[in-house]
């Protein structure tokens, strides 16, 4: 049993009908004293009703089979034998009614009504209202069930949330750990080399400074400093949050220069350039010493990767705005750079972006992590796809049209 309503006594029911014929209060104002009185079920009859238990798989308890038939019967005296004792305990007669809770076409419980102490027959239109209100009843029981368990689930949906962000705050801190420690370590093995080498020089003039051997001596001092203060550049670089400074420039007047710049490594390298630049490219707002920085660290990675000479080639044309840009974006420039180098190998390929990653023999391995951090400063997308044997291709796409940080 769950829960009884209803007077302990003849005296208490006695009292109550008193009550009820002086006040003549409405359904919600009895309801609404009911709540007053304290909880419902510590009330002597849902005392007893909760002391009830009945196996449902009974063949002739009369409640058993409301449940299993989802039907409506009646109780009489000459029916005494269906009841069980446990029921006649807490009812004191063997005169009710009983029907089911039936919701989504299945039986959620019952409800046992009687008149003992008004001692009033049981009429069929009590037994219809009766049915009415059980079925009401079991949609409400439903819902308050189903609502239960929503809150139930939020409220573990709410622990797992909470419990992933602080995983996913650890999982960052991890992260940024690492990262700190590899660009520690990185950064330790890039300045070992060339420190070890000016300490050796400068040792070896203080022992014998001899003016020959003090020119050489400073010249590769000055060599090795030069690459401690461009390893501090990159890494400030990659570092240091820059907001690009945006003005009109012209594509193709920048490409052409950047061309100029590195005419004489193309030349001696037996590299033969092209460059296809469509007509009409309208100006684009870009900070031209930065994406200079991005067209220079390609184009000399392109070079590098062709030591025995090859093809490069340079391509500037206008294209529609991608999926991923931001509403209102309008038109994109895209320039792409393609070498007939080594190419890549597809181990490498994911660890190309990775701060201090180089396959080559030379350099600190951040040309490409400045260069797509530049990129994404602009709004825009820098994507490399390679070959081994067959070379590299580099896209990148920015906006003609400034974006705001909002976008």
């Amino acid at each position: 049993g769950k829960m009884g309503v209803g007077p302990s006594s003849q005296e208490e029911a006695s009292r109550i009908w008193t009550e009820l014929a002086q006040k003549n209060p409405t359904v919600d104002d009895i309801l609404g004293e009911y709540e007053l009185e304290g909880s419902p079920y510590d009330a002597p009859i849902s005392r007893a009703t909760q002391q009830i238990l009945i196996s449902l798989d009974d063949p002739q308890d009369i409640l058993a089979r409301a449940v299993r038939e989802r039907q409506t019967f009646t109780v009489t005296n000459e029916e005494a034998l269906v009841i069980s004792p446990a029921l006649w305990g807490a009812l004191g007669t063997h005169h009710f009614v009983v029907t089911p809770l039936v919701a989504r076409n299945r039986s959620i419980g019952v409800i046992v009504a009687d008149n003992l102490y008004s001692g009033a027959p049981i009429t069929e239109d009590s037994v219809n209202l009766l049915t009415a209100f059980a079925g009401h009843a079991a949609v409400a029981l439903e819902n308050a069930e189903l609502y239960g368990r929503l809150e139930h689930l939020n409220s573990q949906l709410a622990e797992k949330i909470q419990e992933l962000e602080r995983t996913q705050g650890e999982l960052v801190l991890s992260e940024r750990l690492a990262a700190i420690g590899e660009m520690s370590a990185r950064i330790a093995h890039e300045i070992r080399n060339p420190l070890a080498t000016v300490g050796g020089f400068a040792r070896s003039v203080l022992k014998k400074p001899e003016p020959g051997r003090v020119e050489t001596a400073c010249n590769i001092i000055v060599e090795e400093v030069e690459r401690l203060e461009g390893l501090l550049n990159n890494t400030l670089n990659f570092a240091r949050p820059t907001q690009p400074r945006l003005q009109e420039v012209s594509l193709p007047e920048l490409l052409h220069e950047t061309h100029r710049m590195l005419a004489s490594d193309l030349q001696n390298q037996q590299i033969v350039y092209r460059q296809h630049i469509v007509d009409g490219l309208p100006d684009i707002h870009l900070d031209v010493d930065q994406v200079k920085q991005v067209l220079i660290n390609l184009l000399k990675n392109a070079i590098q990767a062709m030591p025995s000479g090859g093809n490069l080639q340079v391509a500037a044309r206008l294209v529609p705005s991608p999926a991923w840009a931001a509403n209102g974006s309008g038109e994109f420039v895209a320039i792409e750079i393609q070498d007939t180098g080594v190419g890549i190998e597809p181990e490498h390929m994911n660890q190309l972006f990775n701060p201090f990653f180089t396959t080559k023999t030379y350099g600190t391995g951040l040309g490409l992590v400045i260069s797509k951090k530049i990129v994404e400063d602009h709004r825009g997308m820098l994507t490399l796809e390679s070959q081994p044997g067959e070379g590299t291709t580099v896209r990148i796409l920015l906006p003609v049209q400034p974006v705001s940080s909002e976008g």
